[in-house]
């Protein structure tokens, strides 16, 4: 049987990388959250910025710009550092 804390943490990692991989590139990366309405997610750029959007299809609506107070608290809750140039 597999142990679930060790597919948690391939989940982690897997999702760790490919932001950082996204922020090397200069592209943003998209956090899908419970806390927001399905239609809506938060969008953290290069830079550290992270705004709420609204999804749709392909294009984003920008609804709000975090501080960096709240910025910081999404990256906590979803476990991710603050800067992606921070090695996985």
């Amino acid at each position: 049987m597999i142990d679930p804390n060790k597919i948690e943490n391939i989940g982690y990692t897997a999702v760790r990388r490919l932001r950082h991989q996204k922020f090397q590139r200069g592209l943003p990366f998209l956090i899908a959250s419970k806390d927001l309405p399905k239609t809506e997610a938060y969008l953290e750029y290069p830079s550290g910025q992270i705004d709420i959007v609204s999804v749709k299809g392909r294009d984003f609506l920008i609804v709000r710009h975090l501080t960096n107070t709240e910025a910081d608290t999404i990256r906590a809750r979803h476990h991710l550092c603050k800067y992606a140039s921070f090695g996985y």
